[in-house]
This record gives C-alpha cells, sequence and structure tokens, in this order.
C-alpha cells in the first residue's frame, strides 16, 4: 500500500491555477530541531481510515513498526466508510508525539519520507484557500500558531507580499483548507479575490493605525451583508466605490471622533482570562507563563477591576513609543490573521460574524502585546514577541468557546455592531 493521499482530483475545468502566496511562506522552511517549541506536542493528532491502515500495516522499520503499534488508537465512532478523524496518534506522558526522537526530529519523516506524514502533520501550519468557479485559484497562508511563521510575520515589513505563479492542477499537493465556490450566486462568493485585495488596500490606506485599518474593514463587511442580494451588475464598481470611501482621509476623521471606552475591551481579556487561564487544559497550561507575563506588564488584579484597567490604560498609553522601530507589526499581525481565516469564506449574517470574531481575536492579542511590552519596560524586544504572537494564537486559535464568550458579552452590552466595534478597536 502507497502512503495516503489527500491530492485534490482535477476538476476538469482547467489543467493549471493561479497561486497566490506571501513573502512569509516564500521564505518559511520549519525550524526542526532548533524551534523554539515544536507542534508534535499537546494538540491531537487525528488520522484518516486511511492513514491509521498504512501507519499500522505498511511501515517495515522495526522500531517505528513498535512505537506505531502503541500509539495508533482508534478513535470512538470509526467507521469503514469514512475518510478522516476516526484515527489519532496518543501522545506521551510528556505530551509529545513518540514518534519524534531524541532531537526533536520526527522518525517517520527521517527514516521513510515526508510522503508517510499524516495530512495533519504534513500541512501544518500551511493553510490555503481554493477558489473554484470561472477563474479557479488558490490563495496560501499559514498559522501564527507556528513560531517560525510568527517570527516572519512580524520581522518583515514586506511579508505580507503577494507574489503569483501558475502551476499544474498536479502539482498542488496541500488540501484546501477552506473551499469557496466561486459559482455561487452570493458577492463574497463571485468576489472573493477582490474583496481580500479590498481588505488590504484598507489596512494599507491606514497603515499608522492598525486599529482605523480594522474598523474600516468591519464598515466594508458590514456593507457587504447588507448588499447582498441586490443587483449584481456593478457589484465590481460597487467594491471599488467602498474601499475609496472607507480609505478616504473623511473616513479616518470620523473614527477618530468616535468614543472610546478602555473597559468594554478589557472586558473582553477578562473573559479571556476565566475562559482560558482559571481552568487551563494541557495546550494552555503549556503557554499560560507566557500570557501571564503580559498580564502582569498590565498590572492585571483579578481582585482589583479599577487598579487593572487603570494599568492597562497606562500600558496601552505607552505602547506606541515601545512599537516605534516596529511600526508595521500590527499591520502585518492583523493581515494575516484576517488571510489565515479565509475571510470572506462565509455569507450574509455569517460573514459579519466571522469580521466579530477576527476584531475580538486582535484585540486580545494587541493587549497581549500591550502588556508584553510593559513588562520589559522598554522598545518590545523581537523575540519576547514572538513568544506572545505564538502563544497566544495556540491558545486562541483552538478553542470556539472563547470567541462565542466574547460575543455574547459584546452582544449584551450592545455593541456587535460597526460603532461597538469602534469601540473595542481603539481599547
Amino acid at each position: 500500500m502507497a502512503p495516503p493521499t489527500n491530492a485534490r482530483k482535477d476538476d476538469g475545468e482547467r489543467r493549471v491555477l493561479a497561486v497566490k502566496r506571501p513573502k512569509y511562506l516564500r521564505d518559511f522552511s520549519c525550524a526542526g530541531s532548533k524551534c523554539i517549541d515544536t507542534c508534535c506536542k499537546d494538540w491531537h493528532i487525528s488520522l484518516s481510515v486511511q492513514e491509521v491502515a498504512y501507519l499500522r500495516y505498511e511501515i517495515e522499520d522495526p522500531e517505528l513498526k513498535e512505537i506505531l503499534a502503541s500509539a495508533i488508537k482508534d478513535g470512538p465512532a470509526r467507521t469503514q466508510s469514512s475518510e478522516t478523524g476516526l484515527g489519532y496518534i496518543e501522545l506521551d506522558a510528556a505530551g509529545k508525539c513518540p514518534v519524534l526522537d531524541s532531537c526533536g526530529l520526527c522518525r517517520l519523516q527521517v527514516r521513510v519520507g515526508e510522503e508517510a506524514l499524516p495530512q495533519i502533520c504534513r500541512t501544518y501550519p500551511r493553510r490555503q484557500v481554493l477558489v473554484t468557479g470561472p477563474n479557479p485559484e488558490i490563495l496560501q497562508h499559514a498559522s501564527m500558531s507556528c513560531p517560525e511563521v510568527a517570527r516572519l510575520v512580524i520581522s518583515d515589513p514586506a511579508a505580507l507580499d503577494l507574489k503569483q505563479v501558475t502551476v499544474d492542477t498536479e502539482a498542488v499537493r496541500l488540501p484546501a483548507t477552506v473551499v469557496v465556490d466561486g459559482r455561487r450566486s452570493t458577492v463574497a462568493a463571485r468576489y472573493f479575490s477582490e474583496i481580500r485585495t479590498s481588505v488590504r488596500q484598507l489596512l494599507e490606506a491606514h497603515a499608522a493605525d492598525p486599529s482605523l485599518g480594522l474598523f474600516a474593514v468591519a464598515m466594508f463587511a458590514q456593507a457587504l451583508s447588507r448588499h447582498e442580494g441586490q443587483s449584481s451588475a456593478q457589484d465590481a464598481a460597487w467594491i471599488a466605490e467602498r474601499v475609496s470611501v472607507y480609505a478616504s482621509r473623511e473616513f479616518a476623521g470620523g473614527f477618530s471622533g468616535l468614543r472610546s471606552d478602555p473597559s468594554i475591551a478589557f472586558s473582553i481579556l477578562q473573559a479571556f482570562v476565566r475562559l482560558r487561564l482559571r481552568n487551563p487544559d494541557r495546550v494552555v497550561r503549556t503557554y499560560v507563563d507566557h500570557l501571564n507575563e503580559s498580564f502582569r506588564g498590565l498590572g492585571f488584579d483579578p481582585e482589583d477591576e479599577a487598579a487593572s484597567l487603570a494599568g492597562y490604560v497606562r500600558a496601552r498609553d505607552e505602547f506606541p513609543a515601545r512599537m516605534r522601530q516596529r511600526p508595521w507589526m500590527m499591520r502585518n499581525i492583523a493581515l494575516a490573521m484576517f488571510e489565515s481565516s479565509g475571510f470572506p469564506a462565509f455569507d450574509g449574517p455569517e460573514l459579519w460574524s466571522q469580521l466579530v470574531g477576527l476584531c475580538i481575536r486582535y484585540t486580545v492579542l494587541r493587549m497581549v502585546l500591550i502588556g508584553t511590552a510593559a513588562r520589559q519596560g522598554g522598545p518590545l524586544d523581537p523575540k519576547t514577541a514572538v513568544q506572545a504572537v505564538y502563544a497566544y494564537s495556540r491558545v486562541i486559535d483552538h478553542l470556539t468557546g472563547f470567541l462565542e464568550a466574547a460575543k455574547k458579552i459584546l452582544e449584551e452590552k450592545g455593541l456587535a455592531t460597526p460603532a461597538g466595534m469602534a469601540v473595542m478597536i481603539r481599547g
């Protein structure tokens, strides 16, 4: 039996695809044993039925065969007809994959080859969006929960610059994380790539103030939701006109006149602490020290809300000065978050809900970095920033419960609106 493949079959429309890839991903290579962490611990390593069969019965290396025989477990609902998610590799007592050697390298990859790895191991941290329809293309990106990706994103002003290449469909090995059907009638489906480009334009137009850029994207997302179902003849022109409005100086002036209430953003941070740090699972415990350093910098005291809020406001006001050496960092983080989410993969009301979730994620990460910088007492150290970004991403990107709880807070306060996003983002 050959190693299982997850390559997407050609749909017959075209033999080639346009692939867009940011600079940080073009520069990326796994740090391997030199990584400050490893993706082969704490996280669930799921296997398809084919992968379970291959790893159990086709691996010939005696040591690997013995390790895999005891490590591979069947999922509780495994059926022969299912292809995904019904087996897993059980982690050892230290929370690491038992296939790792003493140097932190994967024995399976070293001895058999990359093609033998499970899909989840072969693709992480890379993700991609497949757009089907008249003009199929692939948009590639990666998760900042990988320390090397986080380092590349925050260290280079040009990290998010895109380059497009044309490849044969047979050469595209990475499975799609999100599939967008460009033949659907919704604006988000028909103009997916144009909308992604528009998000970039808005964040670039307000590069000096990423919070303003994020609010511009929020307004754009709301306009897209409201536009759904209207005449489609002028969609492209309408999108361009909206971008022009939200990129303008007049729009920036209106944003500066909106009210600011740091207690709103701080209430989201408190929800984050309650949900993820008071009763942490194994993944969270690994990164709780990184996050606690940030909360110490904020002067966070769960028993004294007023003092905690005052500490946060003080650290927030000092943050711009601490970021002067890396003025592009928050813009890069915001754009990397958008692109790795697959935005705008959902349509109608879900589009706005996805946007709210992204605003929450950005706002809390910004607060984590504010606290991290305050804890240092000077310019934000790049290595410490990488630790904060990837630790936060590992905690927040894998629990939807936090985002749902945070959305509920906004709804209860009547702030799940564009104006509410402005209040939260300005924080």
